[in-house]
């Protein structure tokens, strides 16, 4: 479960923080005094400060194959910033008002998430007060939401159902069970959109090392989904030439069968269609063990 959540949670937090620093930054604290909230905030700033700086970087880089190499590494290095402030939150228990802790992992993320390592010390003290409540309801559908999700990967089957994707800038529709039958023994679902940073930023790294992939029985295919304007996703796709099969998932029928709202997001997939596990931000890690020769 605890790598479940690192997947779902943590690149959503990079997505929400980067949007919601600039104007939550002075925001008073509900409960407490405004110093205690500054404080909090001042305690996790630096880090905000440079997902948001990194980010804007991934959005504007033009692509160089220089660039794709330092965005790879950039992305590793967000994903232990994006850890170390939940870990920050955490440690300011007993030391800020528990609402300022609430109220930071809620501009953070949005989802009900609570860091295991903090809820096992909140007390009924700290769900007394209505930003408590409204935390502890969150965490329940977050907790509900996320064991849905685990449920449905035993159940989900590409094959087995209507599920439709259009080739970008193209009118024709084709079963995604017809996609995956590329003849590989595993797929990589990575769902993005033109939207999302951290997605262009994976378009961008990872086309070096996609033929060795390829050649080592796993294929990519991207699908455009939370799309806000279909040309310009088939603007991306070609500002970024991504060496991989593009398709558009456009009413997203396929991306909320994993209850999820996290961009990217990126799941394996056996040659049946049957869904192997959720990847994380770390994806040449996880991919190893399901090479031919992962050495």
């Amino acid at each position: 479960m605890k790598s479940l959540l690192r997947s779902v949670f943590l690149p959503g937090m990079l997505l929400i923080a980067l949007s919601f620093y600039s104007c939550q930054r002075n925001q008073k604290n509900r409960t407490g005094s405004s110093d205690d909230r500054y404080d909090l905030r001042n305690a996790i700033q630096v880090n905000l400060d440079t997902l948001l700086s990194d980010g804007q970087r991934m959005l504007e880089s033009p692509g160089s194959g220089q660039e794709r190499r330092y965005n790879d590494s950039l992305s590793r290095h967000m994903g232990l910033i994006q850890q170390a402030i939940v870990e920050q939150l955490v440690r300011s228990y007993g030391r800020t008002p528990t609402d300022s802790i609430f109220e930071m992992l809620n501009e953070l993320d949005g989802s009900g998430f609570i860091p295991d390592a903090l809820y096992v010390q909140l007390t009924d003290a700290d769900f007394s007060t209505p930003l408590g409540q409204q935390a502890r309801l969150a965490y329940q559908d977050y907790q509900e939401e996320r064991a849905a999700q685990v449920a449905g990967l035993d159940t989900l089957h590409w094959c087995a159902g209507d599920y439709y994707l259009y080739g970008v800038g193209k009118p024709d529709s084709v079963k995604l069970c017809e996609v995956l039958q590329s003849g590989q023994r595993f797929t990589v679902l990575d769902f993005w959109s033109a939207w999302c940073g951290p997605c262009r930023a994976f378009n961008r790294s990872f086309p070096d090392v996609y033929a060795k992939y390829r050649q080592q029985g796993i294929e990519i295919i991207g699908i455009g989904a939370q799309i806000r304007e279909v040309t310009g996703q088939q603007v991306a796709v070609e500002h970024d030439h991504t060496p991989w099969p593009q398709y558009l998932d456009k009413d997203d029928h396929i991306y909320r069968q994993f209850h999820t709202r996290v961009m990217p997001f990126q799941v394996l997939v056996d040659g049946e269609g049957h869904v192997v596990k959720i990847l994380s931000y770390d994806i040449r890690q996880e991919l190893k063990p399901y090479l031919r020769d992962p050495d």
